[in-house]
């Protein structure tokens, strides 16, 4: 099992750099968050309010998140990590979004994909393993 975070997920999307690392990774057995998904429709209108992408583009790509869900997804609860992913967020002043990803990769003893360079310190320094990815 992979935990894939919402950057790993809308850079795969949105073709960011390195997206062809998460195109691996869904090949392979990966779970994320629900948040992941709202997270990623966020980027989506990021980069469409930014004009990277057009309207017709954003559609697609929602689409595509979407398609997804309805192929199973593996969409895990988060309600359990709050409590210990805010106390991570606290000590490492990073948000309570990122250290969800940590501690469920925490809680399933996996690795963690992740885009994030300062998600991927703490990750790292908590023990979490990390996959390779070039970092922004």
């Amino acid at each position: 099992m992979i935990v894939i975070d919402a950057s790993a997920l809308s850079g795969y999307l949105l073709r960011e750099e390195g997206w062809e690392t998460t195109a691996q990774v869904l090949r392979e057995d990966w779970c994320t968050l629900e948040l992941a998904l709202t997270e990623s429709g966020n980027a989506i209108l990021t980069a469409l309010r930014q004009a990277r992408i057009t309207e017709s583009l954003a559609g697609q790509k929602i689409d595509s998140l979407l398609e997804m869900t309805e192929a199973g997804i593996d969409l895990q609860p988060q309600r359990a990590l709050l409590g210990p992913a805010l106390r991570l967020a606290r000590t490492h002043r990073a948000t309570v979004y990122d250290m969800l990803y940590v501690e469920l990769a925490k809680h399933l003893t996996a690795p963690l994909l992740s885009f994030d360079r300062g998600q991927r310190r703490v990750a790292e320094g908590v023990g979490v393993a990390i996959l390779p990815r070039v970092l922004r």
